[in-house]
């Protein structure tokens, strides 16, 4: 299992933002840096609907709102960041996604390659032996806006997200890289930023970079 969350492992590995390093699949040096076409019709609504077996999926795509220009993905713990949910296999995300992603491992010890979609800004994790999406991390960028419930996560100040999704699961306060990252280990959910404020600082960041949600049972495991 890739733990994408973890400072040292982001800072050998890609990532969309030019605080981490990284390896030419990024920022400037992407071909598209601010394309995230919808994956189909632009919607409105929610995206998680119910299956036939009771339980819920992530269904279309990214939702366009009146007041905001970009596609906005919502984060649903369990279930995906549609139109990617948890358990599908590379072939059907890659049917579902409105571009061919950009293919890489995230660090030398990845088992499975990731795919990068958005300019690398929405990245899908692969794991086990017929591999199926276990993580989804999704990044800070221009080109798509990212709701967890009704909060703008990248828009937000951290101190309030943190807030807003501690109502539904403390986060894990033996994790080491507080206050980079935070685990929120009953909704397989992290945030992370490269830096907190500091009083040297004060406006180094006041927002996360990163959001990321894995399959029931990612960090339980971790």
């Amino acid at each position: 299992m890739v733990r994408v969350a973890r400072v040292s492992q982001r800072i050998d590995s890609i990532s969309r933002t030019g605080n981490h390093g990284g390896d030419g699949l990024h920022g400037d040096d992407h071909p598209n840096p601010s394309v995230c076409p919808l994956a189909g019709p632009a919607r409105r609504g929610n995206t998680a609907r119910r299956d036939q077996r009771g339980g819920r999926r992530a269904t279309g795509g990214p939702i366009l709102m009146a007041n905001h220009p970009v596609p906005t993905y919502i984060v649903q713990p369990f279930v995906g960041v549609a139109p990617v949910q948890f358990g599908m296999t590379r072939d059907e995300v890659r049917r579902v996604m409105p571009q061919e992603p950009t293919v890489f491992r995230k660090t030398p010890d990845s088992r499975h390659e990731t795919d990068a979609f958005c300019a690398n800004a929405f990245q899908v994790f692969y794991g086990g032996e017929r591999p199926t999406v276990e993580y989804i991390e999704l990044s800070s960028d221009p080109a798509l806006r990212v709701t967890y419930r009704d909060l703008d996560v990248f828009a937000t100040p951290a101190q309030e997200v943190i807030a807003y999704v501690s109502r539904a699961s403390e986060f894990d306060l033996s994790d080491p890289e507080i206050p980079y990252s935070y685990v929120f280990r009953s909704l397989q959910l992290s945030l992370w930023r490269p830096t907190a404020p500091s009083a040297d600082e004060p406006g180094e960041g006041r927002y996360f970079s990163t959001i990321g949600i894995g399959r029931k049972g990612y960090y339980d495991s971790a």
